[in-house]
């Protein structure tokens, strides 16, 4: 789907299906994408800032050279994106899924990693220490399904208090 260069604000979708999709270059600022399916999309020099993505699934997505400042990403899928040279400032990363992420040359000021997971497959920058910022390593030959149940028991955990 050729989604390339559109343009939305404050509009409000949920759970929908958008995998591949080429969203290279588009502004959707504000919007509410929570529990959609962007795997492998295209969101590159894209511009998400204060969007709501929380349990989203960016599994091998590219948001490369975007802009997600203010960025909700809580409880999302993570795995294999890359948000190099990407700026993340004040974005929520709480909980989500990091697992061989590439985060180099990424504005990483003031995001919120807590509870967060990463793996040694994920990459920062030398000078970033992942445990500094409340982010737990699973290591390499622990399987994946840890680190899905500890990210599971810390969204029951969230959906309890603010039930």
């Amino acid at each position: 789907m050729n989604l390339s260069e559109i343009t939305l604000y404050n509009s409000i979708f949920y759970g929908l299906c958008l995998d591949e999709a080429n969203l290279a270059g588009a502004k959707l600022e504000r919007i509410t994408l929570s529990g959609t399916s962007l795997k492998k999309a295209q969101i590159t020099h894209a511009i998400l800032n204060n969007a709501k993505l929380a349990e989203c699934d960016f599994k091998y997505a590219s948001l490369r050279r975007s802009s997600l400042v203010g960025a909700n990403l809580e409880n999302a899928d993570l795995m294999e994106a890359d948000f190099s040279h990407t700026d993340l400032h004040h974005a929520n990363l709480t909980y989500a899924n990091l697992d061989g992420a590439d985060f180099r040359n990424a504005n990483l000021d003031d995001v919120k990693f807590q509870g967060a997971i990463y793996t040694e497959d994920t990459h920062f920058d030398d000078d970033f220490n992942p445990e500094a910022h409340g982010m737990k390593c699973i290591r390499n030959g622990s399987p994946l399904e840890s680190a899905e149940h500890h990210l599971f028991n810390k969204r029951q955990q969230l959906q309890q208090h603010t039930s």
